[in-house]
């Protein structure tokens, strides 16, 4: 009896040709899988864990759990076992960011990608502040490390909520980007371009190799600059560095005192405009002559108005009114003294009827100088506050929103005002209505001198 094979042949010759095509299918996006709920709920919030972080090493103890969301992506190479992870930011706050070391490869695959919600559970994690940002992860060494391979599944655990990258992303510029409150954050920095020395040129280049990345530099047309780093893995880092400008997208890293934004894909730079033209560099807008005073008696011409408006925890004997040495020769604030015993709180005011519905920005002037710099708290509606470290200061500045009084930098304004603004924008739950609550704090870190005149707190 003759048997014909050809059919089946075929048959499974096209069944095979089925399965090849489906394993070259370019298209990633993102995994698919069925999600079942862990049953985790978050019983800590991250700033409670960035507040208790120091640059020691500690173990986690408590059977706590956290909760974020995944900004970061390993899928075309730009990150390396590690994941970054930020808050949602709501009701006009800034979300807070940390990184988690894993011992994996392929993440993205593994249900952590970005907007992915996932369960951090602490309890036996090390946790530390790391190039001023929060890393969690295994001890290793005396330092944090990697979470192992089949351990980290126990820990970092996904959830089956996703959001969309347009509710973590915020837009910045250049001077905003770079900010501590910003690490590990998603972020897109607005009306940039690459150096002119550099394009043409490739994102990695190997002659350029700092620890398998290539640093090159974005630029705005104030001249204001960020290091955007390339890893050699990442898929597009032969690719060639366009003369364009606009948007970047990417994770705000940093590394010493250097911050470095990271592109996690090609896609995320979006240089589609013309090249800019170089311009003055900007500086600080002055305050409108109409712009509300931040709390009575913001320019100290009358001290007794403002020491009215300060709350029952006072003024710092050391901060007195100095006459005739203010902007213009008019009062000022001095701070003056060889060492404060704490982070002092030189004084918080309480919310006044004059302060506008309607603000985008504080500003006020500081001249002098300092061995660690200031920080301030303007309160929210709930009495909770958000917080704004000056850092180094030694001419005029914009300061966004941080995570935690910190008093590193110094300030020195070699005899000249210097105009400080903090940066209100998307900011809508201030304080402007319950006068019994805080408004607005000023702080001094301890141990160092202080010899600082402050002039003009105004809002609008």
């Amino acid at each position: 009896m003759k048997i014909n094979f050809l059919k089946p042949i075929a048959i499974i010759t096209l069944f095979a040709g089925a399965l090849s095509s489906c394993a070259n299918d370019d298209n990633y996006g993102t995994p698919e899988s069925i999600c079942v709920e862990s049953g985790l709920t978050a019983n800590k919030t991250v700033q409670q864990i960035n507040t208790a972080a120091t640059a020691t090493v500690v173990q986690y103890t408590a059977d706590d759990v956290i909760e974020a969301y995944v900004t970061s992506s390993d899928e075309r190479g730009s990150f390396f076992k590690t994941v970054s992870f930020q808050t949602l930011p709501t009701d006009g706050s800034a979300p807070l960011g940390f990184s988690v070391s894993i011992d994996d490869t392929s993440l993205f695959g593994k249900q952590y990608y970005p907007g992915k919600k996932v369960f951090i559970k602490m309890k036996d994690l090390y946790f530390t502040k790391k190039n001023d940002g929060l890393l969690i992860g295994a001890l290793y060494q005396g330092a944090v490390g990697r979470i192992a391979q089949s351990e980290y599944a126990k820990f970092v655990v996904p959830s089956c909520t996703e959001v969309s990258e347009d509710e973590l992303v915020r837009e910045l510029t250049v001077t905003q980007a770079k900010n501590n409150a910003n690490i590990n954050t998603l972020i897109e920095i607005k009306d940039v371009q690459f150096k002119d020395d550099v394009v043409g040129k490739t994102y990695y280049d190997a002659a350029s190799d700092l620890g398998g990345a290539t640093n090159r530099i974005l630029v705005d047309k104030f001249g204001k600059e960020v290091i955007f780093r390339t890893s050699s893995f990442a898929n597009f880092s032969g690719n060639v560095i366009p003369a364009n400008s606009g948007t970047v997208r990417g994770i705000m890293t940093k590394f010493g005192s250097d911050f470095q934004f990271v592109g996690r894909f090609e896609t995320d730079i979006k240089l589609t405009q013309p090249r800019l033209t170089q311009q003055e560099p900007e500086e600080p807008g002055q305050p409108s002559p109409t712009a509300a005073f931040a709390f009575p008696g913001g320019n100290f011409e009358n001290f007794t108005t403002f020491t009215t408006g300060v709350t029952s925890f006072g003024l710092k004997p050391y901060a007195t009114q100095s006459a005739g040495t203010g902007r213009d020769a008019s009062a000022a604030l001095r701070i003056f003294t060889p060492a404060a015993t704490a982070n002092d709180y030189v004084f918080t005011t309480y919310a006044y009827s004059g302060l506008p519905a309607n603000y985008s920005k504080i500003q006020f002037y500081v001249k002098g100088t300092s061995s660690k710099s200031l920080s301030i708290n303007v309160y929210k509606n709930d009495g909770t506050y958000y917080t704004f470290n000056l850092g180094d200061v030694s001419a005029s500045k914009i300061i966004s929103v941080s995570t935690s009084n910190q008093y590193t930098g110094t300030i020195n304004t070699n005899g000249n005002w210097a105009l400080i603004t903090l940066d209100l924008t998307g900011i809508t739950d201030l304080n402007r209505t319950n006068f019994g609550g805080n408004f607005f704090a000023l702080k001094v870190g301890s141990a160092q001198p202080y010899d600082l005149y402050l002039d003009n707190f105004t809002i609008e």
